[in-house]
């Protein structure tokens, strides 16, 4: 794993278990975050609305060549866009309660 990947995603989960609640677990924090910048419901962010995403969470990512290398992992069909559920689903290493059970369509805005 390189050191960008390895170090963004230890401060994404830092900063979403300060984030977290009882009612508001972890993955819903991620997907809400998306889903603000997903204005059209479709699943997916952009590269721009990627990182607009996990700096709402309070994740900055600085340098091109950083945000290059997270992009192009996470963007699975290197179709220029994360589907934010299979993102989700990698942060926890597994299908989470949020991207089981709600649909983009169905989470609100932070």
């Amino acid at each position: 794993m390189s050191k960008y990947r390895q170090s963004f995603e230890d401060e994404l989960k830092l900063k979403l278990q300060q984030k977290a609640t009882n009612h508001m677990p972890e993955d819903t924090v991620l997907m809400k975050s998306f889903k603000y910048f997903d204005l059209n419901n479709s699943g997916y962010v952009d590269k721009y609305h990627f990182f607009r995403a996990v700096e709402k969470i309070g994740v900055i990512v600085q340098g091109d060549k950083q945000r290059e290398e997270i992009f192009k992992f996470y963007d699975l069909d290197s179709m220029n866009k994360i589907f934010y559920q299979e993102f989700i689903s990698i942060i926890f290493g597994t299908k989470t309660g949020t991207t089981r059970n709600l649909s983009p369509k169905k989470v609100h805005a932070l």
